[in-house]
C-alpha cells in the first residue's frame, strides 16, 4: 500500500490536521507511528511533530476530506422552515401558582388558535388569532384580580408577524393595530382603576409593551410554541442534552420573575419574592427554588432550625446539612445541600450564608417588626456555618 504524506505547516497540530482531515488525532498518529520510520514516530501528544515535518496517512488529503464532508452530511439533517395551510391548536393550560407557600391561582383553561403561515421570497408571514378562550375551572383567593388581568391579553389575541428564515420574528406587523386596542382597553379599564403607584404602573406598562410589543412577544409562551429559532442544521447524537429551566417575567406582580422547571412532566412555579433578584446561573437553581418556596408564617422557624443543624423541605424543594447524613448514615459531605425533584447540588458554607444573606434581607423589608430576631439569628447561623470551615 502506498502511502500518502501530509506535508506540516507552521503552528500546526496533531490535533488541528486530524480536524481538517476527519480523523482523531490517536487514530491519525497510530497510523503514522505503524508505517514511519522509527527517527520519525510521534510522542503521545504529538509534541515532536514539527520536528518531524510529516505525518503519514492512508489517502490523500482531498479524498480524506470528501470522506469528512459525507460523514458530517450524515450526522446532521436540516428543519426546514415551510408554508403552511390553516392549522388549529388546542391549548390546555393549567396554572398553579403560589407565592409565599400559598396558592393565589388554580385555574384550567383551553384556548383555541387559528395560524397560518406564507412565503414570499427569503421570509415567511404567519398569523396567529385567539379563536376561543373558554375558562373551565378556576379557584383563586385573588379570582377577580386573575380574571382583571386577563384583560390585559387581549391586544395580542391577533398577530401579524414577519419570520426570518430560521423562525425568528423579524416584525410585527400589525403593531399600530394591537397599540390600538390597548388604548381602547385602558380607556375601558380606566374607571375601573384607583390612583395607586401600582395601578399607575400597570397602565404605564401597558403603554411600553403596546407601542412596542417584540419584547413583550419573545418573552412569553406564545414565543414558545408558535415562533421559536428552530429551523436550522441539527447534529445527530445520541448524547441527551436537558433543557435549562424556562424564564418568564411576570405580567402580573411587577418586577416578579416566574421560572417553570421542566422534568419528567412535572412543572414547578417559584417566584422571586418582595422583587429582591438572587442572581445564580442555572446550576444554582435548586438554592433559588427552596428559599423562594418558605411560606412567610415559616421564616423564623427555618431560621431557628438552620441555627440547630436541622434542614426542612417545602413542595419540591429541600435543604440538608452533613450533621443529618451523620446521624442517619448517609454518605458525608461539606457544606450545604439543596435539592429539588431528584437534581441535588451542594454548595460551600460561605455561599450558604451569602444567599441566606440576600434572602434575610428581602424578608425583613416586608416584617419591619420581626427584623431583630431574624438579624439575631442570621449572627448565630453566620457564626456557626463559617466556623465549620476553620
Amino acid at each position: 500500500m502506498e502511502h500518502k504524506k501530509y506535508y506540516v505547516k507552521r503552528k500546526e497540530s496533531l490535533e488541528s490536521i486530524a480536524n481538517e482531515l476527519g480523523i482523531s488525532s490517536e487514530n491519525l498518529r497510530g497510523y503514522h507511528n505503524r508505517f514511519c520510520d522509527l527517527n520519525d514516530l510521534l510522542s503521545a501528544k504529538g509534541e515532536n511533530l514539527q520536528k518531524v515535518g510529516y505525518i503519514l496517512i492512508p489517502y490523500s488529503i482531498e479524498q480524506l476530506k470528501i470522506n469528512k464532508e459525507k460523514e458530517v452530511r450524515l450526522k446532521t439533517f436540516a428543519l426546514e422552515q415551510k408554508p403552511t395551510e390553516t392549522l388549529t391548536y388546542l391549548i390546555l393550560q393549567n396554572i398553579d401558582m403560589q407565592v409565599s407557600g400559598d396558592s393565589i391561582v388554580d385555574s384550567e383553561t383551553e384556548i383555541l388558535w387559528k395560524y397560518k403561515k406564507e412565503q414570499n421570497q427569503n421570509f415567511f408571514y404567519a398569523e396567529l388569532f385567539q379563536k376561543e378562550h373558554q375558562v373551565k375551572y378556576i379557584k383563586s383567593i385573588y379570582r377577580a384580580l386573575t380574571e382583571y388581568m386577563q384583560k390585559f391579553n387581549k391586544p395580542l389575541e391577533h398577530l401579524n408577524v414577519k419570520l426570518r428564515p430560521s423562525g425568528e420574528i423579524k416584525e410585527i406587523l400589525n403593531q399600530k393595530n394591537i397599540e390600538d386596542k390597548w388604548l381602547l382597553l385602558k380607556e375601558e379599564l380606566s374607571p375601573e382603576m384607583g390612583d395607586t403607584l401600582e395601578e399607575k404602573q400597570m397602565l404605564e406598562g401597558g403603554d411600553n409593551d403596546f407601542k412596542n410589543s417584540l419584547p413583550l412577544l419573545k418573552n412569553s409562551l406564545l414565543h414558545r410554541l408558535f415562533f421559536m429559532d428552530l429551523y436550522k442544521s441539527y447534529t445527530i447524537s445520541d448524547t441527551f442534552y436537558s433543557v435549562a429551566p424556562l424564564k418568564y417575567t411576570s405580567q402580573i406582580f411587577n418586577q416578579v420573575l416566574l421560572i417553570l422547571l421542566n422534568n419528567n412532566k412535572k412543572y414547578f412555579y417559584t417566584m422571586e419574592k418582595r422583587n429582591i433578584r438572587i442572581n445564580l446561573e442555572d446550576k444554582l437553581f435548586p438554592v433559588q427554588a427552596y428559599f423562594n418556596s418558605i411560606p412567610d408564617r415559616s421564616f423564623i422557624r427555618v431560621l431557628q432550625d438552620f441555627s440547630k443543624n436541622i434542614g426542612s423541605g417545602f413542595e419540591e424543594t429541600s435543604i440538608g446539612f452533613p450533621e443529618e447524613a451523620e446521624e442517619w448514615g448517609d454518605e458525608p459531605f461539606k457544606g450545604v445541600e439543596f435539592g429539588i425533584f431528584e437534581k441535588e447540588i451542594i454548595i460551600s458554607n460561605e455561599d450558604f450564608i451569602k444567599y441566606l444573606r440576600i434572602v434575610c434581607n428581602g424578608y425583613n423589608k416586608d416584617h419591619q417588626h420581626q427584623k431583630e430576631e431574624v438579624e439575631k439569628l442570621f449572627n448565630t447561623i453566620k457564626v456557626n456555618f463559617l466556623s465549620k470551615d476553620s
